[in-house]
């Protein structure tokens, strides 16, 4: 359950969205998956709106756009990526532990329609662990 207009009014300009706060969005296909990432502080960046269809789970989708913003990230100087999933995404914690990203023990809860609550990861790529 989501309330675009309340809850995530930038789903309806994602692109615009993430380049206004520095960062970048791509989408696979007819909206087969998608990622973006934005700056965070202290040279962190945050990987966000990581989402695959479910007909797709497993084929590398994931993988490949993980990769893409990652990779720009790193290109743009950070040496550190974070990003919070929904406490009920047990597959999508194995796939972020997977890749390198660890539980950090923060929690937030979102206060939207879906009572979400979301964990914390982070994945050092250059200096020491955040």
């Amino acid at each position: 359950m989501l309330d675009v207009d309340r809850e995530a009014p930038e789903l309806r300009a994602l692109a615009t969205y993430y380049a206004g706060r520095g960062g970048a969005c791509w989408v696979a296909g007819e909206v087969d998956g998608m990622v973006a990432t934005v700056p965070e502080a202290a040279g962190a960046w945050e990987i966000c709106r990581v989402y695959v269809h479910p007909e797709l789970h497993g084929a590398g989708l994931g993988q490949r756009l993980l990769d893409v913003a990652e990779a720009h990230a790193m290109a743009a100087g950070a040496d550190a990526l974070v990003l919070w999933t929904d406490t009920r995404f047990h597959r999508a914690h194995r796939f972020y532990e997977k890749h390198g990203y660890a539980r950090t023990g923060e929690t937030r809860e979102l206060h939207d329609l879906a009572d979400t609550v979301e964990y914390r990861y982070a994945k050092a790529v250059s200096g020491g662990p955040r």
